[in-house]
C-alpha cells in the first residue's frame, strides 16, 4: 500500500477545517442596547386571587438579574430600562390520576411583561399570555404541594424573563 502524500492529507483536511470553523456559536452576545446598564423591576400586578405571587415573581426576576449581573438591578428612578409586568392567570391542569384521586398536577401561570427602555420610552420587547408551568405530585392533598407547583413555574417564569431580556429571545 502507498503511503499517503501530505498534499492528498491536506487537501481532506483543508475543507473540513473551513466547514468546522464555520460551525462556531456562541451565546455571549447579548441582544441589549449599549446604553442599558441598570434596570428596575417594579412589583408585578396581579389579576388573580393568588396569595403572594407578584411578590414570589418579582423577588425572582430580580433574583436572576442579580445571578446573571449583567445589568445592575436598581430604583425605578435612577434604570435604564425597567421589566414591568402583570400576572393575569394561574392555572391548574390534572395530569396524573389513581384511583380517582389526582396525585400529579401541572400549574400553568399567565404574565403580560414588556421591557423597556426608559430614557428612550421605546419596548423593546413585549409578551401578551407568556406561559410557563410547575409540575408537583400531590402527596398530602393539602395547598402545599399546589405551592411547589407555583414555586416551580414562578423560577421558570423569570428564567424566561431574563433569557429574553438578556439574549433577546
Amino acid at each position: 500500500r502507498a503511503p499517503h502524500s501530505p498534499l492528498r492529507t491536506l487537501l481532506i483536511l483543508l475543507p473540513l477545517l473551513f466547514l468546522s470553523s464555520n460551525c462556531y456559536y456562541s451565546t455571549s452576545a447579548s441582544a441589549l442596547p449599549s446604553t442599558i446598564k441598570t434596570v428596575a423591576i417594579p412589583l408585578f400586578q396581579d389579576e388573580t386571587f393568588e396569595t403572594d405571587i407578584k411578590e414570589q415573581l418579582t423577588d425572582a426576576i430580580v433574583e436572576k438579574f442579580l445571578e446573571n449581573n449583567q445589568l445592575r438591578v436598581v430604583d425605578v428612578r435612577d434604570a435604564d430600562a425597567m421589566v414591568i409586568g402583570t400576572i393575569t392567570d394561574v392555572r391548574e391542569e390534572a395530569l396524573a390520576f389513581s384511583q380517582g384521586i389526582i396525585n400529579e398536577l401541572r400549574i400553568w401561570i399567565v404574565v403580560n411583561v414588556r421591557f423597556e427602555d426608559v430614557g428612550n420610552r421605546n419596548v423593546l420587547w413585549e409578551e401578551e399570555e407568556l406561559l410557563t408551568f410547575g409540575d408537583c405530585e400531590v402527596v398530602t392533598g393539602t395547598e402545599t404541594d399546589r405551592e411547589k407547583g407555583i414555586e416551580l413555574a414562578v423560577i421558570k417564569m423569570a428564567d424566561e424573563i431574563l433569557n429574553r431580556t438578556i439574549s433577546g429571545w
